[in-house]
C-alpha cells in the first residue's frame, strides 16, 4: 500500500469578468484558504499552479475513502459561496484518486454547493481482487 493512498487533483476556474489586477490578491488568497484547509485533514505536499483563468492544485493524503473525500469537498465548497473570501466569483472541480485504483470521487464547487460521484473500479482480475480483500494469492 503506498505510504498516500490518495492523489487530489483540483482546480478552482475564475469568472472572466474579474480584472487582472482584482484577480492576483483573490488568487493569492484563495491559495492560502485552500492550503490551510487541506492541512486540516493532514494534506501534504500540497501545489499550485495558475494558469489565465484557473488556479491548479494538487495534495496528498494517506488514507481514500468516500467520506473523507465528501469531508474535503464540503470544507472547500464554502469557498464559492459568495459570504466573505473569495466566493461568488468562482467555481471549483475535484478529482479523488485511490493509487491503489479501487476507486474515484468527483466533485463540482459551485455557489456553496458540492455535487459529486463515487465511481468503485473493478478488480483487475483475481489476484488484484485477492490482493484487494488482504488474502495475498
Amino acid at each position: 500500500m503506498p505510504k498516500f493512498r490518495t492523489e487530489l487533483f483540483g482546480q478552482f476556474i475564475y469568472d472572466p469578468e474579474i480584472s487582472y489586477e482584482d484577480l492576483l490578491p483573490l488568487e493569492e488568497e484563495l491559495i492560502n484558504l485552500v492550503t490551510a484547509r487541506l492541512e486540516e485533514f493532514r494534506g501534504r505536499f500540497i501545489t499550485f499552479e495558475s494558469e489565465g483563468d484557473r488556479t491548479y492544485f494538487q495534495c496528498l493524503f494517506q488514507d481514500f475513502g468516500a467520506a473523507m473525500c465528501a469531508d474535503i469537498s464540503k470544507s472547500l465548497k464554502t469557498l464559492t459561496a459568495g459570504k466573505g473570501g473569495p466566493g461568488g466569483r468562482i467555481e471549483g472541480k475535484l478529482l479523488f484518486v485511490d493509487k491503489e485504483l479501487s476507486g474515484v470521487c468527483f466533485y463540482a464547487l459551485n455557489k456553496g454547493k458540492a455535487s459529486g460521484r463515487e465511481v468503485e473500479l473493478p478488480a483487475a482480475g483475481s489476484i488484484d481482487k485477492a490482493l484487494a480483500e488482504g488474502r495475498g494469492y
